[in-house]
């Protein structure tokens, strides 16, 4: 959900949300997060779309939708500071003959009162939510849609001490309000202390910051859901909260990257099936990681939920640097997505021409070259292919054979090509995504090899540049080398950051790859892979005996 300026979000969502015209609107100043929050809490009550606006003009996009919404009555949250009379009382009342009623109070504690007081004449309630009052007040609109679905008012006050009109407001309803909840730990003894007094029950929710707070709440008041609304920012949040409350689903205010607590509360459902976000560009990093965290969640009430989060789609591809590259880190994934999709929906692309072999200046290798009539590319590729059939693979290609590329890259030489790199990864995604959707595999962009990184850090930018609309490149995962998860290589990854399987299954199959990097002069393979990189090939083999070889994967971030 999103739109040119704010103005344009409120319209988008209105007419998402309201498609048939509505008997009620809310209108509230763009800029006013406490009286916006009281709008989204209010929305829910009168069943009513929010629109958004300047104080003196009102946009003639916001005036088209409100003719074609057609309501019978518009709701003006706040006084003639933040909306004009002549916006409220002659254009919406006068000019388009709407019924104007506007709530508005002395300052925000007086509006937030005023809007309690218009709920409970449409619907009783018993409990109420205090805020405190600060320059954002935007736990009040972290619990706006839950305050709205559960019928409990927003009021906000002062932490140190309850301000006399919202003190007066609660001590003449002790009949109505039974129980105040405290949205932060900000609030004073004084302040908790007083409401006890008066026979009410106080209790306290809170979280060291507003992402903490949010999941806390969520727990709370609104711990199933099948359906997710994120938004990072207060000028959307007036409507992904009214959004969320329409939708019945949870409200999730986000950094880019999904706290702790937040994912907690993710995994204590049983299935989401939807997740709306709310805004532009900028919410795109908080995007791609909550699909992953939702994924991971739904799928891992499964058996195997490793295999079936990486291999969900119908296609996978898997982008090799170097020929022997996919029969030892990346082996395990490639037997897996065998597994899973069959063998003629794994897609296995190499890059290089493995000119950078240590053994390409080696007197017998040279020897052997010539007597086969084979160059080192070719040696190699030979030993590559026959690998990848006791792997298991069907469809491989080296990728000068894609139509759009003239030759191989040389080893060592994928950083000066990373925007052909770009158009061979955007081939397969379009060629694939329609078609069951495609998983994408490479090296990660922290791998000590250049070659690697390079196909990594390639793969992450397209992860988190692609179009959010069209849902490109959104299922993205990097192997990373045993070794960086032991702790003993260049890079020190955090564990939060991994998904780590084993698959047994897939050991035999590369043992006899691994064979086929060795010399077999009857088959014409020269052995070019095990004389460049014995110690690799050892290491896996001793791993394999002992049952103990693992693929950590991890998503981009």
């Amino acid at each position: 959900m999103s739109g040119k300026n704010r103005y344009d979000t409120a319209i988008n969502v209105s007419k998402a949300l309201y498609s048939n015209g509505s008997d009620n609107l809310i209108l509230v100043n763009s800029e006013d997060y406490a009286d916006g929050y009281l709008a989204s809490s209010l929305s829910v009550v009168l069943n009513a779309p929010i629109l958004t606006t300047e104080k003196d003009y009102m946009d003639v996009n916001i005036r088209s939708e409100i003719m074609r919404l057609r309501p019978k009555k518009v709701y003006v949250i706040g006084g003639t500071g933040v909306v004009s009379e002549n916006i409220a009382e002659k254009n919406i009342k006068n000019m388009l003959n709407i019924d104007v009623k506007r709530i508005k109070g002395a300052d925000k504690y007086e509006t937030a009162i005023n809007v309690a007081k218009e709920i409970g004449n449409i619907k009783s309630f018993n409990s109420i939510f205090l805020i405190p009052s600060n320059d954002t007040m935007i736990d009040g609109g972290i619990i706006s849609s839950i305050s709205g679905n559960l019928n409990i008012p927003i009021l906000y006050t002062n932490p140190n001490e309850l301000v006399s009109s919202v003190k007066n407001y609660i001590s003449s309803n002790l009949r109505k309000i039974k129980k105040i909840y405290l949205i932060s730990g900000l609030f004073s003894n004084n302040v908790v202390s007083y409401i006890k007094s008066l026979g009410i029950e106080v209790e306290t929710i809170k979280g060291s910051d507003r992402y903490k707070t949010n999941a806390n709440l969520l727990n709370k008041f609104n711990n199933k859901f099948n359906s997710v609304v994120i938004v990072n920012n207060q000028i959307d949040l007036i409507g992904a909260s009214s959004f969320a409350a329409k939708k019945n689903s949870a409200l999730f205010y986000v950094n880019n990257e999904i706290d702790e607590e937040q994912i907690k509360v993710i995994n204590k459902n049983n299935y989401i099936n939807t997740l709306y976000y709310f805004g532009g560009s900028s919410i795109k990093t908080a995007f791609r990681n909550m699909v992953y965290e939702i994924k991971k969640s739904n799928l891992s009430k499964c058996g195997d939920f490793t295999k079936q989060l990486l291999y969900m789609n119908k296609h996978a591809v898997i982008y090799i640097p170097h020929q022997d590259d996919e029969a030892s880190h990346l082996g395990q994934v490639i037997t897996a997505a065998v597994e899973e999709l069959g063998r003629d929906n794994v897609h296995l692309v190499e890059f290089t021409d493995g000119s950078a072999s240590a053994v390409k200046d080696n007197a017998s290798v040279k020897k052997l070259l010539k007597e086969y009539n084979l160059t080192l590319m070719q040696a190699r590729d030979r030993e590559f292919i026959a690998s990848v059939k006791e792997l298991g693979v069907k469809d491989y290609v080296f990728v000068e054979n894609l139509y759009f590329v003239d030759n191989r890259f040389p080893d060592k030489g994928l950083k000066n090509n990373v925007n052909k790199i770009k158009e061979v990864m955007k081939y397969y995604d379009n060629l694939y995504g329609s078609d069951g959707g495609v998983t994408h595999f490479s090296y990660t962009n922290l791998d000590a090899h250049e070659d690697h990184n390079t196909l990594g850090t390639t793969l992450r930018s397209l992860y988190f540049d692609a179009s959010l609309d069209n849902n490109s490149f959104s299922d993205v995962y990097f192997v990373v080398k045993y070794k960086e998860l032991e702790g003993t290589g260049k890079h020190n990854i955090p564990n939060k950051y991994f998904l780590t399987f084993k698959n047994p299954s897939s050991y035999p199959l590369m043992l006899n790859a691994f064979e086929k990097y060795k010399q077999d002069l009857n088959n014409g393979l020269l052995g070019i892979g095990y004389k460049s990189a014995p110690t690799v090939f050892d290491e896996f083999t001793q791993k394999i005996k002992y049952n103990n070889l693992v693929s950590p994967i991890h998503v981009p971030y």
